[in-house]
């Protein structure tokens, strides 16, 4: 069986970055789609994403940075059981600052 959707849809982003001072970064971003499925009847795709981030400056141009990603994906057919898909991911970087 085919576990994807094609169509017409919709799609929202929003994105929050804020430099708390010369020394911390907080990012805030989510995304949200919607699949129509129109070509065939019955049929819709909901994804969603976020990401909440941090980077903080250790010293000089050295920083730490530190991400959590989260999705769900629910698929819709007419005569079969929906799908539902979950993740996230944590994860810690080690980053070079240039420019900051």
């Amino acid at each position: 069986m085919r576990d994807y959707h094609y169509g017409p849809g919709a799609n929202a982003v929003v994105e929050l970055r804020s430099h708390i001072t010369d020394h911390w970064i907080i990012r805030l971003e989510g995304r949200q789609y919607w699949i129509s499925g129109w070509y065939s009847s019955g049929q819709s795709e909901n994804i969603s994403y976020l990401r909440a981030g941090t980077t903080v400056r250790i010293y000089g141009m050295h920083a730490v940075a530190a991400a959590l990603d989260w999705s769900y994906r629910q698929a819709r057919y007419p005569f079969q059981p929906d799908i539902t898909n979950r993740a996230s991911l944590f994860s810690v970087f080690y980053t070079i600052l240039q420019g900051w």
